[in-house]
């Protein structure tokens, strides 16, 4: 069955600092908020392949990145922690052999469109699960994934990068769905 499923993002407001690069003062906190919607498509034309594109929107109450480190406003600008962020998301879940399951690998396109950062970036998570363990499953998760900042700010001198690989694996547990 083929499957378009929309959907709307909101989160309930997390307090996080209105100047987050202050240091050796005391801060004040403000609350951040974001919302948006979601649109995915599952087993289109009958397979295992999914779509969806994630656009979420941030928001601080008081957003005031730089203001109190004497920064003109073009610089304090580069530090604004709100905007928005898109994700475009590819998976497919295959059945390897029985008992043998490519879950769901996802290739992710991220893009942080907030004031002061545009971030761009892509990020690869495979998930093996081996399921013939008497209702046990022994799972291994792998994520690879890199991302650079499109701009500078006035505390980097040229735009960063970031490159993560991860995995992760634990013991056998029980498998929720036998």
């Amino acid at each position: 069955m083929k499957l378009i499923r929309p959907s709307f993002i909101a989160s309930t407001p997390t307090e996080t600092w209105e100047a987050p690069y202050l240091a050796g003062a005391d801060r004040e906190e403000t609350d951040t908020i974001s919302g948006g919607m979601r649109l995915g498509w599952e087993h289109i034309f009958g397979t295992g392949l999914e779509l969806s594109y994630t656009k979420r929107s941030v928001e601080l109450d008081d957003e005031l990145s730089g203001k109190a480190l004497g920064l003109t406003p073009a610089q304090q600008s580069l530090l604004n922690c709100e905007g928005d962020i898109k994700e475009f998301l590819v998976s497919y879940f295959w059945r390897l052999a029985d008992n043998h399951i490519l879950n769901r690998p996802i290739l992710t396109n991220i893009d942080y469109d907030l004031g002061g950062e545009a971030i761009d970036g892509y990020q690869a998570k495979p998930n093996y699960a081996y399921t013939s363990l008497q209702d046990w499953e022994f799972v291994v998760n792998l994520l690879v994934g890199h991302c650079k900042a499109m701009r500078t700010t006035p505390f980097m001198e040229k735009a960063q990068t970031s490159t993560v690989v991860a995995f992760h694996s634990h013991p056998p547990s029980r498998n929720p769905l036998a």
